[in-house]
């Protein structure tokens, strides 16, 4: 079984948590639950819809509209993540910084003295910046000098997209 990452254990997560209350959770197609089925779906009275940033899927403009949708239906909303769009909504968010930091130090103790941050050549998601900044603070806090973040090539980029160094 391939799954993508952290964000499907997050959805895992919810909804073994949904389930140890003793209620039913359902993965629905956001891109999907629209018109008549959004209709139904909202009649049928959920307790509440968790959405995840499934592929920076906020951005998308049909899970916009459905959140508009389930806001009009007084339907309660749970979000994934903290981008500032989403702050009038209840959220759950990831200390980022926190992490990174963490992660930092821990190799720290291990005796890495060299350590060098990475990320994606597409780094636009506001978690990034917070990573890096954790990151930061570890090194500058044991007096070494962090390095600026090295992008690096994804399965689905080309060499040719790879900034020179």
């Amino acid at each position: 079984q391939r799954q993508g990452g952290w964000l499907h254990h997050i959805t895992l997560g919810a909804q073994s948590a949904v389930r140890e209350a003793g209620l039913h959770a359902m993965v629905l197609h956001h891109d999907r639950l629209v018109g008549e089925e959004l209709e139904m779906f909202a009649a049928s009275n959920p307790r509440v819809v968790v959405l995840t940033d499934r592929a920076h899927g906020y951005e998308y403009p049909q899970v916009m509209r459905l959140i508009d949708d389930l806001n009009r239906r007084d339907v309660r909303l749970t979000l994934y993540g903290s981008s500032p769009q989403w702050s009038k909504h209840d959220r759950v968010v990831s200390d980022h910084e926190d992490g990174a930091y963490q992660s930092a130090r821990w190799l720290l103790e291990q005796g890495c003295r060299r350590i060098l941050y990475i990320w994606p050549m597409d780094h636009s998601g506001y978690w990034y910046p917070a990573r890096y900044e954790g990151y930061r603070k570890a090194l500058t806090e044991q007096g070494l000098e962090p390095e600026p973040a090295l992008p690096i090539i994804e399965e689905n980029e080309s060499f040719s997209s790879y900034p020179e160094r």
